[in-house]
């Protein structure tokens, strides 16, 4: 798993961007889950973005609670 912030400061440029998706695709690719957080969201909801670490962190474990079915 990754975590990255993603602010406008270094997405404003369109092949900023780009290069950041390419680098998402690779990593993607390799089998890591990435995690786009803003800086406004880190600052704001601390609580959230580490709650969502946490859970991202949990895939693969079992999770009380959950029930999952075959498709139809």
């Amino acid at each position: 798993m990754a975590a990255e912030v993603d602010s406008r400061e270094y997405h404003f440029e369109e092949a900023d961007w780009e290069h950041t998706m390419q680098r998402h695709g690779r990593m993607t690719a390799a089998g890591i889950r990435v995690l786009h957080f803003t800086p406004r969201r880190i600052q704001a909801q601390p609580e959230l973005v580490i709650s969502t670490i946490r859970q991202t962190l949990q895939v693969g474990k079992p999770v009380a609670g959950l029930r999952t079915a075959p498709p139809d």
